[in-house]
């Protein structure tokens, strides 16, 4: 089954989330203090991979202004237990068939399974089922011998069923254990009987991991022993036993290798099987190597205590030949090697997990993030779905803005409240109802910073604005959909003027000479003679440079010339629906202005809105971008065949600059 939905209530600074769409990964993205930890930790303590993690507690957990009240509340009687976590399961085809074939294909009403958890930490669930339908299937397909079959269809329940088989075959070995099974389903009713026996084995556990969870380096091999023996382990433990589990070393072995080369082949073989896991995803350095040692510990050591037989961590730098101990590695290293240590060994139990990672790879410099990101794609997501959050431009796709929920705690100014809702942290998957602080990484990746000087790029465009960025990367997959090339292979820079182009290509020219460069951009009144006199400085073969109105078979041209004027209206007409009394229509439109966004900034600023609202072009691109799929079946085909040309003239430009 796959987490489709979840909602967190009177948790912390969360008192009411919004219910939250979930897919195979999904990034929380929000500043600081917005309640992104919180929103992981409440839906992790719903079915956790640790058992002893699983309570919510009323003092550390209700939120603060209200906790006084509520226990007050609740020691009357005068409210029950507060829900703390919501989910939503949609149940996948071998869960629907097995519960099918014993009951027939009409028992579901619903293939959702919602579970749910508060303060009374009892575990519920809500499975919406046809009893009357399911028994009515059972008594069809019951084999009974003929002497007693018949009786069958005065029973109308599955109580009344168990009851005459009971009178009536009751020395029947095969007969008894039916009426032993439909007793259960009369005891528990079949929604608890099917939720017991069929879905909660395939309940995922959700696995949450921050700083806390991360190696130490170095462990007292009998502590740890002591503390796995117990049932106490440390949240740095998980990924210790993790490592050692994934490099095939056992605890007591380890203690009591019985002989010496035993234990140099484990720990060398140890070492080789977690450095060909890890490094294929560190491109920072993909030379390292992992080594372990097993000794006891002196009296300088940086350990807890000396004498203890202890396991090392280090890594070892061909490159500069020398090892270091696994703690005086980078926080970033650390993290990444902690993670992928205790993944690897969670991921042999094949049970079914839901990873929930708390500020991934905060730590890791931006290369590194990309590389994270490429881990999740390759490694994570085809197997376990991911719920992750961040802060950071660097740790979001900007090719896949629909994996984005945008966090923020509205108690707080410059947050939009919106009426009648709690105060607190709120998700929401619109970029254009939040405010402009929980954006913020979006507009930085639009801009192209983490592209253009964090990665090493083949191909780049250069652009006028971040709108033309959404646009084009939006209609290159949409169209892409279609069987079109794309720009899948382009990185979009927006330059904010032609003027600024020259620089851009000099430093394009220093990093990597083979890049091809092209240029795209739009042309207003003012912009003519500034395009005209770049063009002719020949700083690029002439074929590489276009102005949009080349594609839009107009004088002028910004990106939004591209589309028909009417589907461009409507688009700002969603983006300010709550702002705009009226829609606005074509013949609003009187401005002198030949290019589609000045007019519509005209009519607004000049007539509708007033000073502190001002038109922002870059509010309906967003909209347009989150939502390419909804809006792809309204684009029509002279839209679609401007865009195609701007794709296929961009099949042609050569490496380098002109002559």
């Amino acid at each position: 089954m796959k987490l489709i939905r979840f909602e967190i209530t009177d948790f912390q600074c969360v008192r009411a989330s919004n219910p939250i769409r979930v897919g195979d990964l999904t990034c929380l993205l929000g500043k600081n203090e917005a309640g992104k930890t919180a929103l992981l930790k409440a839906l992790y303590k719903l079915n956790p991979i640790i058992d002893a993690d699983s309570a919510y507690d009323v003092v550390d957990d209700f939120p603060r202004s209200e906790v006084e009240h509520y226990e007050y509340e609740t020691s009357r009687g005068e409210r029950e237990p507060a829900l703390v976590s919501r989910a939503e399961f949609e149940l996948e085809e071998d869960e629907t068939s097995a519960i099918a074939r014993d009951f027939g294909s009409e028992t579901l009403n619903s293939t959702v399974l919602t579970v749910s958890k508060g303060y009374d930490n009892v575990r519920s669930f809500f499975l919406d089922i046809d009893t009357e339908a399911a028994y009515k299937y059972y008594v069809r397909n019951l084999e009974l011998p003929t002497e007693i079959s018949e009786g069958v269809y005065e029973c109308f329940n599955f109580g009344e069923l168990a009851d005459y088989l009971e009178q009536n075959a009751a020395g029947n070995p095969s007969i008894r254990e039916l009426t032993e099974n439909l007793r259960a389903v009369q005891q528990q009713g079949l929604d608890r009987h099917i939720y017991l026996n069929y879905l909660r084995p395939k309940l995922p556990k959700f696995v949450y991991f921050n700083d806390y969870y991360q190696l130490r380096g170095q462990e007292d091999l009998q502590d740890l022993k002591e503390r796995l023996d117990a049932d106490a382990l440390r949240a740095s433990d998980y990924a210790m036993l993790g490592l050692m589990k994934l490099a095939r070393l056992d605890v007591e072995q380890l203690l009591n290798p019985g002989r010496t080369q035993l234990l140099i082949n484990k720990l060398e073989g140890a070492g080789n099987i977690i450095s060909s896991q890890m490094f294929k995803y560190w491109s920072q350095n993909p030379d390292l190597k992992v080594k372990f040692d097993v000794r006891p510990s002196n009296p300088d050591d940086p350990t807890s205590e000396a004498g203890g037989t202890y396991i090392w961590t280090s890594v070892f730098d061909p490159v500069r030949s020398h090892s270091t101990l696994l703690s005086a590695r980078s926080r970033g290293f650390v993290w990444f090697f902690s993670f992928l240590a205790w993944y690897s060994q969670l991921t042999e139990s094949e049970m079914p997990l839901i990873l929930l990672l708390d500020e991934a790879g905060l730590s890791l410099h931006p290369q590194a993030q990309a590389d994270l990101l490429r881990f999740f794609e390759e490694m994570l997501s085809p197997s376990h779905q991911l719920i992750y959050t961040t802060h950071s431009p660097f740790m979001v796709d900007p090719d896949k803005p629909q994996r984005i929920r945008y966090v923020e705690d509205t108690s707080n100014s410059g947050a939009k409240a919106r009426d009648n809702e709690l105060p607190g942290t709120k998700v929401s998957e619109d970029p254009t109802q939040v405010s402009h602080e929980s954006t913020m990484p979006m507009d930085l990746i639009e801009r192209g910073t983490q592209s253009a000087n964090y990665r090493r790029v083949n191909k780049q465009l250069f652009v006028e604005d971040v709108t033309d960025c959404l646009y084009l990367r939006a209609m290159s997959r949409a169209l892409s959909t279609y069987g079109y090339t794309g720009l899948d292979e382009w990185t979009i820079v927006p330059v904010s003027g032609v003027e600024n182009i020259p620089s851009l290509l000099a430093q394009t020219n220093d990093r990597d000479k083979s890049c091809v460069t092209a240029v795209l951009t739009g042309i207003g009144v003012a912009d003519r003679e500034v395009f005209n006199t770049f063009r002719a400085r020949q700083l690029l073969p002439e074929n590489q440079i276009k102005a949009l109105t080349a594609f839009s078979q107009t004088r002028e041209a910004c990106i939004e010339d591209l589309f028909d004027i009417v589907f461009y209206i409507n688009l700002v007409n969603a983006a300010y629906r709550n702002f705009l009394e009226q829609p606005i229509r074509v013949t609003n439109l009187r401005s002198d202005s030949l290019r589609l966004r000045d007019r519509i900034t005209d009519y607004l600023n000049g007539e509708v809105f007033t000073e502190d609202m001002r038109f922002n072009h870059r509010r309906p691109a967003r909209l347009f971008a989150d939502n390419i799929e909804k809006l792809r079946p309204e684009l029509t085909k002279a839209t679609q065949n401007r865009f195609i040309a701007i794709f296929d003239w961009l099949k042609e430009p050569e490496p380098g600059t002109s002559d």
